[in-house]
């Protein structure tokens, strides 16, 4: 671990390396800010949290998403997150809940930095929301330690150093784009925000920023390479971060011919977990597989199939970890006496490289078989016509439940009879899609996941036109 000693608050590190060199690049992109500016906007919401336990980070511009990020931790108190993607009344509905919830000003006037407070790192500092792909987001809670751990681990499991800036192509909302932000000013880097999040814009970003690092959300960095393949790659880039979910052969393809000179790490992780297991695209796996488990990660699989080498629930422990969920001023379901946690998540290990199965609340049962969502669409995702899949389940008389693919696909489409031909040859017959249903777009979250929920609606609710039965 690469994290100094004496190093215990989220603040300190960023705020000595403004001290130290203050007219350095902080932030650029979207907009261009020196490392004193930031530490002078921090210093003015550290001076407006007083009295306040628990302050509402505003989304946008992401100088005051930072500032107010930062100034808080400084200042002892919890800062909350919002999620960008949610509506007027989720918003309202998720904030209306946390009891205390208050916003401050960020002025950006020049005022010189307050001197931070050195709280108990094992406090609550950070609250964000789950993405919620498939119900109500749940408040996670992070403390100081688990976060410095996070870009301790993060810097010596990727070798991030500080020369080169980070672009980060996912939301400052979510705690992978927050995480890739404050890696940046604790290494020392500039953050790249791009001034929007379309693949047309962080081609053009990477092209003016050239960047070290590129830190997003898989399926944004994979329509983004598509773009750099047909344009020219990336030569600059000597890192590829990849996180969320599967992104098939071709996905992959796509990102290493558009990053010649990079190493692509693909992690599994969570929100409340951290990093779990990571692996280099491009190197040889299991089927299936998300890496070997990092330094200073414990894993554990548990459940009635785990005894005989099969999936089980995957539990996790590391100094990583969140508190818990917070509900009203609870702090509940957090780790275990003994330190272990689990987000429902269900693999297993093979060769000492953990393998994903899914989620336990996406497993269907076909037939009598344990059938998991994930399984079926990393098996479509390879696909070179399917841009992106999401499989759900339907009510089925004759076999109690069927399951239905919906299929964004790719320029020029795809053929729902060499989809079934391409899964034959790949799944097991209950794994197998009984119907298709061909969208002009996945409905996703803010985190750029399939949004289960919106997909079992439109599959349910939208045209018969394009979409194809099988028995």
């Amino acid at each position: 671990m690469s994290t100094p000693a004496r190093t215990t608050n989220v603040h300190q590190r960023f705020l000595e390396r403004a001290r130290e060199a203050p007219d350095a690049v902080a932030l650029t992109g979207a907009v261009q800010v020196s490392r004193a500016e930031l530490a002078a906007a921090c210093a003015a919401v550290q001076r407006a949290s007083a009295g306040h336990d628990r302050v509402v980070c505003p989304l946008e511009p992401a100088l005051d998403l930072l500032a107010t990020f930062i100034g808080v931790g400084a200042a002892g108190r919890t800062a909350i997150v919002p999620d960008a993607g949610w509506d007027p009344a989720r918003g309202a509905e998720a904030l209306g809940a946390i009891p205390g919830a208050a916003t401050v000003p960020v002025d950006v006037g020049g005022q010189e930095a307050e001197p931070a407070v050195v709280v108990d790192p094992r406090l609550p500092f950070y609250v964000g929301f789950t993405s919620g792909s498939t119900g109500r987001p749940k408040a996670f809670v992070r403390g100081h330690r688990s976060w410095i751990e996070t870009m301790g681990t993060a810097e010596s499991a990727f070798g991030l150093s500080g020369n080169r800036p980070i672009l980060i192509a996912a939301p400052l909302s979510l705690s992978l784009g927050l995480w890739a932000a404050c890696q940046a000013l604790w290494l020392g880097s500039a953050a790249v925000v791009p001034r929007r999040l379309s693949p047309h814009a962080i081609a053009r970003e990477i092209e003016v920023s050239r960047p070290g690092v590129v830190v997003g959300v898989p399926t944004l960095l994979v329509a983004t390479a598509r773009l750099l393949e047909r344009g020219g790659p990336a030569q600059s880039v000597e890192r590829v971060l990849l996180a969320g979910q599967r992104i098939g052969e071709s996905g992959e393809a796509a990102i290493l011919s558009a990053f010649p000179s990079a190493a692509v790490h693909d992690f599994y992780g969570a929100s409340e977990l951290s990093f779990v297991s990571a692996r280099r695209v491009g190197s040889p796996s299991v089927a299936g597989g998300v890496g070997h488990v990092l330094p200073g990660v414990e894993v554990s699989i548990r459940g009635d199939g785990a005894a005989v080498g099969g999936a089980g629930e995957i539990w996790v422990r590391s100094e990583m970890l969140f508190d818990g969920y917070l509900e009203g001023e609870a702090i509940v379901r957090g780790p275990s006496d003994r330190g272990w946690a689990s987000v429902g998540d269900m693999g297993r290990l093979v060769d000492g490289e953990l393998v994903l199965e899914g989620r336990g609340d996406q497993m269907y049962v076909v037939s009598g078989v344990n059938v998991f969502a994930e399984e079926v669409e990393t098996a479509l995702r390879a696909h070179p016509g399917v841009s992106e899949s999401c499989v759900v389940g339907r009510p089925d008389e004759a076999r109690d439940l069927r399951l239905v693919a919906a299929i964004e696909p790719v320029d020029g489409g795809a053929d729902e009879r060499e989809l079934r031909a391409w899964v034959a040859a790949r799944l097991r017959p209950e794994a197998r899609p009984r119907e298709y249903a061909f969208l002009p777009a996945i409905p996703r979250t803010s985190s750029g996941k399939p949004d289960r929920s919106a997909v079992r609606e439109a599959v349910a609710t939208g045209p018969q036109a394009g979409r194809a039965q099988g028995t």
